[in-house]
């Protein structure tokens, strides 16, 4: 009987215990919070990206990630080593943004570089020292590579005047084919730096391609046998961006806008054998890295993280959740309100002003009088609020739509907002009221001029700028 009592005791205990541990896994869970996750690192099973200004670590096949750092500044740019053991970033633990190392696993970061100027990581080389790119010494907007030893501590310029991002490719040899020729020592790399992540079908002067370098390849002359330092322009044949190049598996991977939107891409180590990975449109890809073994590229697109496999070109998203206590969506006072005053234009008769302030539009009296909110839902943003000629409407753009467009709202409060205009295929801006209230001229960031009819509600291209967006209007 005693014996039996125990068996009892035992089961009931382990029923208890392994319901509490159920209980706590899912309470652990309710915690999990998706998040937006930018600049995703990979190296075999293991992800690093950065969110909510920190670092995470989380499994490639989803899962709740651990926070790696905690410091207020931002850390950004991760990057794994070849090894899998160590993980370099931008950190501004005192002040400017310099490179830092730190095991994959967790640890106190060490410092670097101390360059005193941004110091933006791009990748690890052949033999483990962390790339980096910074504008000390070019001058900016240019940017040119070093590289740093982790354990010394010393940097040494990459031989180019002039390079933003870049990679090195190794194990590939000509073939019969000829498109090989590849060395341990190729440097692909984008001359110019990164501008904005949210430019696209940008084709002036500081466009980003990519190019070449075999640093140390010599040619013979009649006279002399001679350094060629010569890079070569591989994506010469498109006028836009070819950015983020990622060397791996004998193939430069990269992004590009060739087809409208950032995409995956990929060619042979001249240029050749061009290819379309992905052919996404709702959102770009943005940052992106590949693993040294060159099997698994990892992309932010959206707030999402994305794995790509080389070998078979299947494409996932991971589902990754957070367990933090989200400080940046808690509610704040605002100490300094005029400093979220983004536009201010006053009433025909001088009597009141139209106030954007954080997304919202508000009517406030010169003298003793009622404010009024214009815009009262937290939903929308709006820009760039001005009175009618008549000083009884407000016209305003909002993305209540879905796309900013023009509205008219009543400048006493009372009543909803009335759109004005739809389709729009890109940010529209820089409104103007004729004087007679009949009209609105307005432009959008494609460089045309619309006039919008307030009576028929046609809304008609007038013009287009061959050189430049409509200042004013």
């Amino acid at each position: 009987m005693k014996h039996v009592y125990q068996m009892i005791f035992t089961s009931l205990f382990l029923s208890l215990f392994l319901s509490l541990c159920a209980a706590l896994i899912m309470s652990a869970n309710a915690y999990a919070e998706l998040g937006y996750f930018r600049q995703p690192a990979v190296s075999g099973d293991t992800l690093v990206f950065v969110a909510e200004g920190d670092l995470w670590r989380a499994n490639i096949a989803g899962g709740v990630a651990q926070r790696l750092t905690t410091h207020p500044s931002e850390e950004s740019n991760p990057a794994i080593s070849p090894d899998g053991k160590w993980v370099a970033f931008t950190g501004r633990y005192e002040g400017p943004a310099e490179v830092y190392v730190m095991p994959i696993s967790g640890g106190q970061p060490t410092r670097l570089t101390f360059e005193g100027d941004t110091a933006r990581v791009q990748g690890w080389t052949l033999d483990g020292k962390v790339i980096y790119a910074t504008a000390r010494y070019s001058g900016k907007p240019m940017m040119r590579l070093y590289t740093v030893d982790v354990n010394t501590r010393m940097s040494w310029p990459i031989p180019l005047a002039e390079a933003g991002e870049g990679c090195y490719l190794r194990n590939y040899s000509s073939g019969n084919n000829g498109t090989g020729g590849m060395s341990d020592s190729s440097l692909f790399f984008t001359r110019q730096p990164l501008n904005s992540d949210n430019v696209k079908r940008y084709q002036g002067g500081l466009v980003q391609q990519i190019w070449k370098f075999e640093a140390g390849t010599n040619h013979k002359t009649e006279s002399k046998t001679e350094n060629n330092f010569e890079a070569i322009l591989l994506t010469g044949d498109y006028k836009g961006t070819s950015r983020q190049p990622m060397c791996g598996n004998g193939r430069l991977y990269f992004l590009s806008d060739r087809e409208g939107s950032f995409n995956l891409w990929s060619m042979d180590a001249n240029g050749r054998d061009l290819i379309q990975h992905t052919k996404y449109q709702e959102f770009d890809i943005r940052g992106a890295s590949i693993a040294a073994d060159g099997r698994t590229i990892a992309y932010q697109r959206g707030a999402d993280i994305y794995v790509f496999d080389t070998a078979s070109r299947a494409e996932k998203k991971l589902n990754i959740t957070l367990q933090s206590d989200f400080e940046h969506t808690r509610t704040r006072w605002v100490k300094t309100p005029w400093d979220f005053v983004s536009q201010i234009e006053a009433s025909p008769n001088g009597d009141r002003v139209a106030i954007t302030a954080r997304g919202q539009v508000f009517i406030a009296p010169v003298g003793a009088g009622r404010r009024i909110e214009i815009t009262r839902e937290s939903e929308l943003r709006a820009r760039d609020a001005m009175f009618a000629p008549d000083g009884k409407s407000i016209y305003a753009f909002a993305d209540t739509s879905g796309e900013v467009e023009l509205w008219r709202y009543p400048a006493n409060g009372v009543g909803p907002g009335k759109q004005l205009t739809k389709n729009a295929t890109i940010l529209r801006q820089r409104a103007s009221p004729s004087p007679d209230g009949k009209w609105v001229a307005h432009a959008d960031k494609d460089r045309r001029l619309f006039l919008l009819n307030l009576a028929s509600g046609e809304d008609r291209q007038i013009d287009r700028s061959s050189n430049d967006e409509y200042e004013t209007i």
